[in-house]
């Protein structure tokens, strides 16, 4: 398997525990600098998992427009199943719209960079 696949597998591992882990063991309590600092860190985690899904199936070059929609749907909805099986799932977590719209926004922000030539993509 090709690392670049690994890695973008090992990154969605990484959302789906770190999504689904107990809320008290992750001792996000000491962690945070200001209120809703966790959207920071919710921005981050889709933008790096963005970054590594155009990495993967990028065809030469550059990721096509097709490449592009059907990577943003998968993040924008692997951030909204983890929510929405945060609230169902019992594990003290509960379901937050305003982290949804910080997945999404990473997300839409490293497409927009991407489309508009601001960033090097060609790891």
């Amino acid at each position: 398997m090709k690392r670049k696949y690994v890695l973008l597998s090992l990154w969605i591992l990484v959302i789906i525990i770190l999504s689904l882990m107990p809320k008290s063991s992750l001792r996000i309590e000491k962690v945070k600098l200001f209120e809703n600092s966790d959207k920071i860190i919710h921005f981050l985690m889709y933008a790096i998992l963005t970054i590594l899904a155009i990495m993967a199936f990028k065809k030469g070059d550059i990721c096509t427009k097709k490449c592009q929609v059907i990577i943003s749907f998968f993040s924008i909805f692997l951030g909204m199943l983890m929510e929405f099986l945060q609230e169902y799932l019992e594990m003290g977590r509960s379901f937050d719209t305003f982290d949804i719209l910080a997945n999404t926004t990473g997300v839409i922000f490293v497409i927009i960079f991407l489309n508009n030539k601001i960033v090097n993509y060609e790891f």
